[in-house]
């Protein structure tokens, strides 16, 4: 057992594109079960403060994490580990695991200690509500899984770099299998503190799977080479300001909803678990199947298959991303049903959540483009670069979330955003939502407009951006959705029944990609021949 659970988890994936779709199918798969979680919270605890709580109290663990972890992700890791012999990576990684539990221990006791100032700062009204004591207790106890994901990580991190793509992703499948089994089991017992629970277990089989998988030799004798781990965060820190600037826009925009009507934080972060599937499938398995190959290419001097590589990243984010923002937008308000409808989610909450999806979606792509390019510089080894660009778009955000908040709450647009409000959802939308929803887009097309500028400047490019592939893509997808759109004018979702929504959603996202598929092989795109040569490849050593 022991050897057929090695030959699959420590397997080297040599290939970017086999990695890239193995990533891809695994974070499908957790992605799913993201879908599986919230769609229990919101038939068990429903869309409202005791939820807004929950996603709340991840916030300031979320933003320790993001900081912590960003100090000794891999993309420090793998550049520093490619400098040194098996020995020399042993030692250096023996120290870093000590230097991270103990580290991450003492930050998250003195966070701990502050958690209540934190929450009345910025969830002031949650931190007054009902659930008080156990919005303290659940963000206090969270913390503890941010120490067990940062260990995880750093394993994780290792795997990566001996290209044990299958061990990185199930550990994500691993995560929200403990939360589900919270959410079933320890919630009836415990409530919120039951979710919380349910959080540490999904860490614990992470970290469990994650240290298996990294093969890393924890000696017992404590010792920490700090010179080496200063030198490594001072090469880093630029980069843990910048996650940290991306964590903070989401923490002022989440206090921003805590402070509007119940349930709007909890409607937002259902959104937002929706657009991560599609933003994780696509846009993390590209990044990082393709971050150790753009890193050894860039350190050995191959400036030109550097450049393609990025390029051909770009094309397979662009490839899959158009299709999916079109068909998910044309198709929102069946999988929203679909997913998440029981008798505490309510039609009012499908359309709330139904329209800030639609901005989400809007924002996939940039989204994607951002965060390629910017572990490209990682791969680099230049880290100021998202900083510097992070710094404009950071002080931008904000200035649009609350600029868009204090002009649309004026009473002359209140009635321009009602009518427009027709043509996009079926209910009325508040003046707050159009603004973290307006702002949160805005935002994303603005960050990727720097980032591409400045990556044709650094590298002297006239072009990145594949502009064939582009009206390919946006013409197929686009031609695509026009006899979904017309099939559904003629229904009525709310007087459909479940199976009956599950039905058209299936027949009308198969129409979909049929169409697809037909239009872009008319058109000889490349990237579906590849994918086609791909699957054919399977197929064919399968057989023999």
């Amino acid at each position: 057992m022991r050897d057929f659970l090695q030959s699959y988890f420590k397997k080297e994936f040599v290939s970017v594109n086999m990695a890239a779709y193995l990533v891809g199918a695994a974070t499908f798969i957790s992605m799913l079960l993201s879908l599986l979680r919230d769609r229990l919270l919101l038939s068990t605890v429903g869309l409202g403060e005791e939820l807004d709580i929950y996603y709340a109290a991840f916030k300031l663990p979320d933003l320790l994490f993001t900081i912590f972890i960003s100090l000794i992700s891999v993309f420090v890791i793998i550049p520093i580990l490619d400098k040194k012999d098996k020995k020399e990576a042993g030692i250096f990684l023996d120290s870093l695991v000590k230097s991270v539990l103990f580290s991450s221990l003492l930050i998250a006791a003195v966070a701990a200690l502050f958690t209540p100032l934190y929450l009345n700062l910025f969830f002031h009204n949650l931190y007054i509500g009902s659930f008080s004591q156990d919005f303290v207790f659940v963000a206090r106890l969270l913390l503890l899984q941010f120490v067990i994901l940062a260990l995880s990580q750093l394993f994780l991190a290792v795997a990566q770099h001996k290209k044990r793509f299958l061990s990185y992703s199930v550990a994500a499948v691993l995560y929200n299998i403990g939360i589900i089994f919270g959410i079933i089991f320890f919630y009836p017992s415990f409530g919120l503190k039951g979710l919380a629970f349910g959080v540490l277990l999904g860490a614990l089989l992470q970290m469990i799977l994650s240290f298996w998988a990294s093969d890393i030799q924890i000696h017992k004798r404590i010792s920490i080479n700090t010179k080496e781990i200063f030198l490594m965060l001072k090469n880093s820190y630029p980069r843990a300001l910048s996650l940290f600037l991306q964590q903070a826009s989401i923490l002022f925009l989440f206090a921003f909803l805590s402070s509007q009507a119940s349930g709007s934080l909890s409607a937002f972060q259902i959104a937002l678990t929706l657009q991560a599937a599609p933003f994780s499938v696509i846009t993390l398995s590209y990044s990082v199947a393709a971050f150790p190959t753009l890193s050894k290419l860039f350190s050995s001097g191959r400036k030109e298959e550097f450049i393609a590589q990025v390029k051909q990243a770009m094309s397979y984010l662009i490839f899959w991303s158009m299709p999916i923002i079109f068909l998910a937008i044309v198709l929102r308000d069946y999988l929203i049903s679909v997913i998440f409808m029981s008798s505490k989610f309510s039609w009012q909450d499908l359309y709330l959540v139904s329209f800030i999806f639609v901005f989400l979606l809007l924002s996939l792509l940039p989204q994607a483009l951002s965060v390629l390019l910017s572990r490209v510089y990682y791969a680099t080894n230049n880290t100021l670069s998202p900083l510097l660009l992070h710094l404009i778009s950071f002080p931008a955000f904000i200035f649009l979330l609350y600029g868009l908040a204090f002009i649309f709450e004026l009473p002359s647009f209140k009635t321009f955003l009602n009518n427009v409000t027709e043509t996009f959802s079926s209910a009325p939308v508040a003046g707050y939502i159009w603004a973290v929803s307006l702002a949160y887009f805005f935002a994303s097309v603005l960050g990727a407009f720097l980032f591409i500028y400045k990556f044709k400047r650094d590298f002297e490019l006239k072009s990145i951006l594949p502009t064939p592939l582009l009206r390919q893509s946006f013409l197929s997808s686009f031609l695509s959705t026009v006899p979904i759109f017309l099939i559904l004018s003629f229904l009525d979702i709310q007087s459909l029944k479940f199976t009956q929504r599950l039905v058209v959603l299936l027949f009308s996202s198969l129409l979909f990609l049929l169409i697809w598929y037909f239009l872009l092989y008319i058109q000889g795109n490349l990237e579906l021949k590849e994918l086609i040569r791909i699957l054919k490849g399977r197929c064919l050593r399968r057989k023999t």
